[in-house]
């Protein structure tokens, strides 16, 4: 529960929109793209009750496409991680999207 709590603080603070601002300033850095993985999956996935409403502000915030678009980066370590995180998004906003239609 106190992690979810520092997730939601983080993403009320508007974390995910830097985040993905990184990503893009500094495409070819290999350190940023593989922390900026690395925090998108922590804030915007995982469990609770805010967790698909998250993981859709980083997906209107652009995060898919950037995250695709590592799948030819030079650093392994970036593109395995840009996938684990796109598919985690995905999913997490997909989940989100399939529970407003049924409520």
């Amino acid at each position: 529960a106190q992690a979810d709590e520092r997730k939601q603080e983080a993403a009320d603070a508007n974390a995910l929109h830097r985040i993905v601002k990184a990503m893009r300033t500094h495409s070819a850095v290999a350190a940023v793209q593989e922390q900026a993985c690395w925090a998108l999956r922590t804030i915007a996935t995982g469990s609770g009750a805010q967790v698909s409403a998250r993981a859709w502000v980083a997906v209107t915030k652009g995060a898919l496409p950037l995250l695709e678009a590592l799948r030819t980066h030079s650093n392994e370590k970036v593109k395995r991680q840009a996938w684990i995180v796109y598919a985690s998004l995905a999913e997490a906003a997909f989940r989100g999207l399939l529970h407003l239609n049924v409520a």
